[in-house]
């Protein structure tokens, strides 16, 4: 009789699936999960990462958490009895939670002193551990760092400052988001006000130190940086929760769009306008978007060629009228758009897109103007001999073997055209 075998493929580490080496295997990864009958299982670090993402959707998502302390104490306890080692219950908690939960390390370290000894208690484990534990400092993230800071209970000052290295970019803002909750939790007898008056005064030494930091480029200054964010703690020393995400990174990533989205506008409106992205943004933005939303409102489908007029002599495109203009309203000033029936929409989408709009040249010609080389048209009429028409006129960053390449091909045209233009010589027999 035959035996089938049941096979099994295991894929680990597929959140380090990425860069020249492995470029599209997630891509090649969901391809076989679908047509493969072999079970795949898929094994990754970081399901946070951006590549899982599309790669969980086809997947079963199993998320495994690490072993409470007591989950790991308890049976490393059974474990050491079988094997004839009597360990203390304070004793097993101490080592899991030097070693940060590692159950390897807790298995090495139980086997090591059972070969020396039968028995371990609470102070034989005290002496001991310092042989066989972890740096605490390297399984903390982030949000462990802000906590340690403000929240300075039994850590001293060089700890906290380890804590703001863990990543100095991501420390101060969380610092920032969540020192007046760490104020407002403590039960220590003083003013509030008073204190958190110079946990701000220490955050805006911080900023300042962080913005010579970086425009100078001075990173001798990181460790004054660290002082002055481990300072805020010492006038916080409150409790706190899991840290709230900074902020300012949302508000951050919004207003550089909005940026890109006024400076887009302020070109196409150059033609038409006088004034810079601020006075676009001040004074033609408002008045813009009513003038242009009026005729919507109050005609329907007939003012749509009113609109789309309006955008032409702008040079607007739709996008900048349903997209970039309320982006730049402030809140509860442009809901106009909201109001505009949807039958008006679909009849604007047609009208506008059957037509051609000036926004479409001026954005043809920003777009030919950010290539490498660019076109030197010259008329028929006006070639002189040994010029060529349509010759490329080449700007910096120019690529050698291109340039050489397309000087062979123009030479030999040049000599095809002035082989098809040469007319055979007839001599006249004399009479």
């Amino acid at each position: 009789a035959t035996v089938c075998k049941r096979r099994l493929i295991i894929m680990d580490e597929v959140d380090g699936m990425g860069g020249n080496e492995d470029r599209g295997g997630v891509q090649e990864l969901i391809r076989l999960i679908k047509a493969s009958a072999v079970p795949i299982i898929c094994i990754c670090n970081d399901r946070q990462h951006t590549k899982i993402r599309s790669l969980a959707n086809h997947c079963f998502d199993l998320r495994l958490r690490r072993p409470q302390k007591g989950t790991i104490a308890r049976r490393a306890m059974d474990v050491a009895r079988r094997e004839g080692l009597a360990l203390d219950g304070n004793a097993a908690d101490l080592l899991v939670e030097s070693v940060g939960n590692d159950i390897r390390q807790v298995l090495n370290c139980l086997q090591m002193w059972r070969r020396n000894s039968s028995t371990v208690s609470y102070m034989d484990m005290k002496s001991r551990i310092w042989q066989v534990e972890k740096d605490s400092i390297l399984r903390m993230t982030a949000f462990d760092g802000v906590r340690s800071i403000l929240d300075p209970k039994d850590q001293t000052l060089f700890q906290r400052q380890d804590s703001f290295f863990l990543d100095y970019s991501l420390v101060p803002l969380l610092v920032q988001q969540n020192y007046v909750d760490s104020i407002q939790s403590c039960h220590e007898m003083g003013d509030k006000s008073t204190r958190m008056s110079a946990a701000s005064e220490a955050l805006s030494d911080c900023d300042l130190i962080d913005s010579m930091l970086r425009r100078d480029q001075n990173w001798s200054l990181l460790p004054f940086q660290a002082v002055m964010t481990v300072r805020v703690g010492t006038h916080t020393r409150g409790g706190l929760g899991f840290p709230k995400f900074p902020e300012w990174l949302g508000k951050n990533s919004t207003g550089n769009k909005r940026r890109r989205l006024l400076g887009d506008l302020a070109m196409h409106l150059s033609s038409a306008v006088s004034g810079g992205q601020e006075a676009v943004r001040l004074n033609y933005a408002p008045v813009l978007r009513r003038r242009l939303v009026s005729p919507l409102l109050q005609k329907g489908a007939e003012g749509v060629q009113e609109t789309i007029a309006m955008l032409d002599e702008y040079g607007m495109s739709r996008e900048d009228l349903f997209e970039t203009l309320p982006e730049l309203q402030l809140p509860g000033y442009g809901e106009d758009l909201d109001k505009i029936d949807s039958k008006t929409k679909s009849a604007f989408t047609r009208k506008y897109n059957q037509g051609v709009h000036r926004s479409q040249a001026i954005a043809g010609a920003a777009q030919a103007g950010t290539g490498k080389k660019r076109k030197v048209s010259t008329a028929p009429e006006d070639l002189v001999d040994g010029d060529e028409a349509g010759e490329e006129e080449p700007e910096e960053d120019n690529d050698v073997s291109q340039f050489v390449a397309k000087k062979k091909g123009k030479g030999a045209a040049k000599s095809k055209k002035a082989g098809g233009e040469a007319k055979p010589r007839t001599k006249k027999k004399k009479a």
